[in-house]
């Protein structure tokens, strides 16, 4: 499961569900732009969700 391994490497909480022909991927990292170059060498990726954490921290306090 190369892909799963993969996502586990780039970050913390990992989860990586679907099939072979579809995959839902969620992962904490400080690269972004690593996992995406990652997924768009593998295939079609779409509906694609990347936020600032820590700035959505910054806004609570």
């Amino acid at each position: 499961n190369e892909i799963k391994e993969k996502v586990i490497a780039c970050g913390e909480c990992p989860l990586v569900v679907g099939d072979e022909k579809l995959l839902k991927v969620h992962v904490h990292t400080m690269n972004p732009d690593d996992i995406l170059n990652y997924a768009r060498n593998k295939g079609i990726i779409k509906d694609i969700i990347v936020e600032d954490m820590d700035l959505q921290v910054q806004k609570k306090q």
